[in-house]
C-alpha cells in the first residue's frame, strides 16, 4: 500500500521553497543503502517518523551542502559537486487543488532565453510511420563544442490536452532554473510521435531507444549546426541524460531508462501509462509488466524516477502509478511520487505547480558549474564583474576550455553569489585573464554574445 500525507500546507519540509505536500514514510527504521542514482546514490527506503526516504541536502543549497555533508560534497570555488545525491525528497507526496503555477513556469524580464532550433524529421527508418516535429533547446550562452547534459521529451512540440506541454513548459522553466543555478545548463530534445504513437511509446522494448540514438540525436546535432552554427556536444554520461513524458510518453521515458540505464538514468513521468496498451509475447501485460514482474524480479537499476498521477486520472492509471511507486520503494530506488488530489490526466494546473520541484529533485547530484551560470542582468549590484569582458575574449586569451562562457558578461547578484565571484576572479587571475571590476552594472549588447538565443523568438 502506498501512503500519502495530506495537509493544509503546500510547503515540503524536504526541499526548501517547493510547492509539495508533506512526505510520509514508505517503510520503517533508519533505512539502508539504495541503488546508485544521480551520482553514486544512497539512502534508505524507510525513515521512521521523519517521513520520506532519508537525508541529504538540496543541490540548490550548494554552499551549505559543502559544509554540512563533508565527504558527500566538495567545492573548488568554481563548482559544487555532490558525489552522493542522497535521498532528500524521495518518497510519496500529495498536493491538492487549488493548484498554483510556480513562478519558474513563466518568462521573466532579464533572464536570457535559450535558443530553439526547429525541424521536421522525415519518415523514420526504425518505425516507418511518417514525419515528426522536433525542437532542440540550447541553453543561453552555450559555447560550441561544450559537453552538455540533456533530456529527451516525448510529445514535446505540439500542445497537449488544450494546454502547453513539453517545450512550452520546460523552456521557461529551464531558462529560469539554469539562470538561478538550480539546474545544470542543459539542452532539451523535444520530439513528437509520428502516426503510430502507441506503438512507439507503449511497446516494452528498446526499439524507441534505438530510434532516439540512431536517428533523433544525430539529426538534432546536424540541425543545430546548420541553423545555429553550433557544435552541440550531447554528453554520453548516463547521469547527464534524462527522459521526460506524459501518459504513454511517460511509460516510454521509463522504458528508455529500464532497457538502457547505461545511457539514461533520470526519468520524469506524468500520468505514466503503466498499463497494458501494447502487449507482446514477451510482455503480455504491456507496461504493467514493470510493476507486476520486471521491477520486483530484477536487480535494482541505477535510475532516478519521478512519478505523478491525479486522483481524477484515467481509470486504472493512478492505481498503476501507485503500484509503480510501491515496487520502486521496495527495491530501494530513488523515486518521488506526487499524487495530485483533484487533478485529471496530465493536469495542466497541477503540472505547472510541481514541475519545477520535480526537475530540481530529478537532477540532484549532478554537478552544477557555479561559473557556468546565467543570472539576471537587471539584478546587478555594486561589485559585479565588468560586462565588457566578453566570452569571445575569454576564448581568445586562453587555449583551455572556458570555465564559464558568460561569466564576464552577465551580472552576478553579489549578495547571493559574492563568494563565487571572488573564486571566479581568483581562478581567472591564475590564468592571466584580464577581468576588471565595476561599481555599476552595464548593459550587455546582444552583439557581444554569440548565440544567446535572444533572437530565437521563443
Amino acid at each position: 500500500m502506498v501512503a500519502f500525507a495530506c495537509g493544509s500546507s503546500n510547503e515540503s519540509p524536504d526541499i526548501p521553497g517547493t510547492a509539495m505536500g508533506t512526505t510520509v514514510s514508505t517503510g520503517s527504521g533508519s533505512g539502508t543503502g539504495g541503488p546508485a542514482s544521480g551520482a553514486s546514490g544512497s539512502g534508505g527506503a524507510g525513515s521512521g517518523n521523519s517521513g520520506g526516504q532519508g537525508g541529504g541536502n538540496d543541490a540548490s543549497a550548494a554552499d551549505s551542502d559543502a559544509s554540512r555533508e563533508g565527504d558527500a560534497a566538495r567545492t573548488d570555488g568554481a563548482s559544487v559537486i555532490l558525489t552522493d545525491a542522497g535521498s532528500l525528497g524521495d518518497g510519496n507526496f500529495m498536493i491538492s487543488r487549488p493548484f498554483t503555477a510556480a513562478p519558474e513556469m513563466s518568462d521573466h524580464a532579464g533572464v536570457a532565453k535559450g535558443r530553439i532550433v526547429r525541424f521536421t524529421m522525415a519518415n523514420s527508418k526504425t518505425f516507418g510511420d511518417g514525419p515528426r516535429a522536433v525542437a532542440v533547446y540550447i541553453p543561453a550562452g552555450y559555447v560550441s563544442g561544450t559537453e552538455v547534459p540533456f533530456m529527451v521529451a516525448q510529445d514535446g512540440v505540439a500542445p497537449q490536452n488544450g494546454g502547453s506541454f513539453g517545450l512550452d513548459d520546460l523552456r521557461p522553466l529551464m531558462d529560469n532554473m539554469i539562470a538561478d543555478g538550480r539546474l545544470p545548463a542543459m539542452a532539451g530534445v523535444f520530439v513528437d510521435p509520428a502516426s503510430q504513437r502507441s506503438v512507439e511509446y507503449d511497446t516494452v522494448s528498446d526499439r524507441y531507444y534505438r530510434f532516439v540514438e540512431d536517428e533523433l540525436l544525430p539529426q538534432a546535432v546536424i540541425q543545430v549546426m546548420m541553423q545555429a552554427n553550433l557544435a552541440l556536444n550531447l554528453t554520453k554520461d548516463p547521469e547527464g541524460r534524462g527522459a521526460f513524458g506524459g501518459s504513454s510518453g511517460g511509460s516510454c521515458a521509463f522504458t528508455m531508462g529500464w532497457f538502457h540505464p547505461e545511457s539514461y538514468r533520470r526519468i520524469l513521468t506524468l500520468s505514466g501509462s503503466f498499463v497494458n496498451l501494447q502487449r507482446s509475447m514477451m510482455y503480455p501485460d504491456g507496461a504493467a509488466d514493470y510493476y507486476m514482474h520486471l521491477i520486483p524480479e530484477s536487480d535494482a537499476k541505477p535510475l532516478r524516477v519521478f512519478l505523478e498521477a491525479g486522483t481524477n486520472d484515467i481509470p486504472g492509471w493512478k492505481n498503476a502509478n501507485d503500484a509503480m511507486a510501491s515496487v520502486l520503494a521496495a527495491k530501494l530506488y530513488h523515486y518521488r511520487y506526487v499524487v495530485a488530489n483533484g487533478a485529471s490526466h496530465e493536469d495542466d494546473g497541477a503540472r505547472r505547480q510541481y514541475l519545477p520541484d520535480a526537475m530540481l529533485w530529478l537532477w540532484r547530484g549532478y554537478p552544477i558549474k557555479k561559473l557556468w551560470t546565467w543570472l539576471r542582468p537587471h539584478a546587478a549590484r555594486p561589485g559585479v564583474i565588468d560586462a565588457e569582458t566578453s566570452a569571445a575574449s575569454l576564448r581568445r586569451e586562453t587555449t583551455e576550455p572556458p570555465i564559464v562562457p558568460l561569466m564576464c558578461h552577465v551580472a552576478h547578484e553579489c549578495g547571493r553569489q559574492g563568494p563565487h565571484v571572488d573564486a571566479a576572479l581568483a581562478h581567472a587571475s591564475r590564468r592571466d585573464l584580464r577581468l576588471t571590476m565595476t561599481t555599476r552594472p552595464r548593459k550587455v549588447p546582444n552583439s557581444s554574445v554569440r548565440d544567446t538565443g535572444n533572437d530565437a523568438g521563443e
